[in-house]
């Protein structure tokens, strides 16, 4: 990661790895905001490449992202190397870690932890015509947002 480039810079970069492909392009600029996590700017660039999906993702295509991650929420985790589950990588400061020794994996997910984290993407925005590709926003960071919407809750 290039610290040295400002952010017009990065988001030229990124735009310009857009291919037109809902599908690519979705997981391009979920990988971009991966790849700048730890970068200064990183609040504004989630928010940017946020704004690029929902500018650039056909209708369509945003109905069958929303689909996708409405059943993602019933099947995302990660584990790291102590042995901590987590609901997603962007977990950094561990808010709804769940240590598994000498739990289960299906202990962790059946977690008071865990349901929280689901309750409050199921439960934000609830009257949203976005709610199902929103959900609100991150939780973790509140910067990456599929909706336009102002008045959104968390």
């Amino acid at each position: 990661m290039d610290t040295g480039k400002t952010y017009d810079e990065i988001m030229r970069d990124i735009t310009s790895g857009l291919t037109g492909d809902a599908g690519q392009d979705v997981s391009y600029l979920t990988l971009q905001m991966e790849k700048y996590k730890d970068h200064p700017m990183r609040k504004e660039i989630a928010r940017a490449c946020g704004r690029l999906l929902n500018k650039y993702i056909p209708e369509d295509a945003k109905e069958a992202i929303a689909r996708k991650l409405s059943n993602d929420l019933e099947a995302i985790y990660l584990i790291d190397s102590d042995m901590t589950m987590l609901p997603c990588s962007f977990d950094q400061k561990r808010q709804y870690a769940f240590k598994l020794r000498p739990k289960t994996i299906e202990d962790g997910w059946n977690s008071l932890t865990f349901d929280s984290f689901r309750d409050r993407l199921k439960s934000a925005c609830p009257d949203c015509q976005n709610h199902d590709l929103c959900k609100g926003g991150c939780p973790l960071l509140p910067e990456i947002v599929f909706c336009n919407n102002k008045e959104r809750t968390t």
